[in-house]
């Protein structure tokens, strides 16, 4: 996964998660909770442009402790040795799961300030309530990404990192979201051991962040943050190591899928969202992932963010993703009007090209959408799923994995990029 800022919509999701005890709503699709609209800085909408607040108040549920004006002053007062604020005189232990309730939903309303003060005064009565450490530690995260700061930013990652090595030296046996928030943490940490210059330093926590299931090391080679400490030995041995291990481990996976070509051509020069023509054959060199779609398609839509992430994090490498896209149209330029609109919603950083029925005719058994097609860097189709299942993707960035370590063919035609 992506190093990203975890940002209000998954900091929801991942507390709604952990906290799944205390509230109706859980983590399965059916019941997946969402923000509402404008209530938190990632999510403009209209509470964002009028700037109104969002106090869990207007829930009908009022937190312990005073007001969200009361509790902020009390927050830049001071806090506890444990970070944690002083408990309100009212506020007891049989509090403490209506108090986690009444976080979340100031979570949910974008209310970061609000929830952390919450979470502070749970702290100050139960030191290692389980779910208020990992909140309030993915609180510390959001926050730190919001911070004017570098200092502010230090402070927030640098607390986020104790209430989570806190949790995890009393609680053994931890739970997938909460690996996943102590990677990012970490990785953040790490961030700001570069930019002091404790390159030492960071490359400990990149190692320790990786160890938590986090693939820390690829986000680690394209992020500008990072740039001081890939340019030290010590981060490309560490770099070349994992990378071995991830192709050796890809193609235990893999197995003998990939031991020759599939034997069909595969060629096509189709125009791009300007209507320029682009060819395949002008991929020669590197790893090609043609990824049949439309914007029609659920799955297909599906699979977009895992297919951008794989981009970004192995387009520097020599892989090239090319989305050819199929619309329920009757003309060419009615579906380049479709799919520009398509790639600007999903976010899509890779080309797309409009596909003609010829070049869907080259694929052997074509069944549905998506369909992918893998060519390696001689130009040969290595890997065909068709109609893909949500296991293929796994597949492909496996492949993928396995065939960027294989080097370039000896005169291979210079590289051009579709724009």
């Amino acid at each position: 996964m992506c190093v990203r800022r975890v940002g209000s919509r998954f900091l929801v999701a991942l507390l709604a998660c952990g906290w799944a005890s205390f509230v109706a709503t859980g983590c399965s699709r059916e019941e997946e909770l969402k923000p509402d609209p404008g209530a938190s800085p990632f999510y403009p909408g209209p509470a964002a442009q009028t700037g109104a607040p969002a106090h869990p108040e207007a829930a009908g549920e009022q937190p312990i402790g005073g007001s969200p004006a009361s509790r902020t002053q009390d927050a830049q007062a001071g806090s506890s040795p444990t970070g944690s604020t002083s408990a309100d005189a009212t506020f007891g232990a049989s509090d403490v799961e209506r108090q986690l309730r009444v976080a979340l939903r100031s979570v949910q309303k974008g209310d970061i300030a609000t929830a952390a003060q919450l979470l502070d005064q749970v702290l100050g009565i139960e030191p290692l309530n389980r779910e208020a450490l990992m909140g309030r530690a993915a609180l510390a995260l959001d926050q730190a990404h919001l911070a004017k700061s570098t200092e502010d930013r230090a402070a927030a990652v640098e607390k986020a990192v104790k209430l989570m090595r806190a949790m995890r030296r009393v609680y053994e046996a931890t739970k997938p979201n909460e690996q996943q928030l102590f990677g990012q943490v970490l990785y953040s940490q790490a961030q700001i051991r570069v930019q002091q210059g404790r390159n030492d330093q960071a490359l400990a926590l990149l190692k320790e962040a990786d160890e938590t299931g986090l693939d820390a090391y690829s986000p680690a080679e394209v992020d500008e943050a990072m740039a001081p400490l890939r340019s030290t030995p010590q981060f490309q041995t560490e770099l070349k190591a994992k990378n071995e291990t991830r192709v050796a481990e890809a193609r235990k996976r893999v197995k003998n899928l990939l031991d020759r070509p599939l034997d069909f051509p595969f060629s096509f020069t189709l125009p791009d969202l300007e209507g320029r023509p682009v060819s395949i054959a002008d991929l020669k060199g590197k790893v090609v992932l043609v990824d049949f779609w439309g914007t029609w398609c659920g799955p297909c839509l599906e699979a977009i963010p895992r297919l951008s992430e794989l981009y970004r994090m192995r387009h520097h490498r020599g892989l090239e993703i090319v989305g050819v896209a199929y619309e329920q149209v009757s003309s060419e330029s009615e579906a380049r009007t479709l799919v520009k609109r398509g790639v600007k919603e999903s976010g899509i950083p890779y080309p797309c090209l409009i596909g003609n029925e010829s070049t869907l005719k080259q694929v052997p058994n074509f069944k549905g959408f998506p369909t992918s097609v893998v060519l390696d860097r001689s130009g040969k189709v290595r890997l065909l799923l068709t109609e893909n299942e949500k296991h293929s993707l796994d597949l492909i960035a496996d492949t993928v994995e396995i065939l960027l370590a294989d080097p370039a063919p000896p005169g291979g035609a210079a590289v051009k990029k579709p724009r």
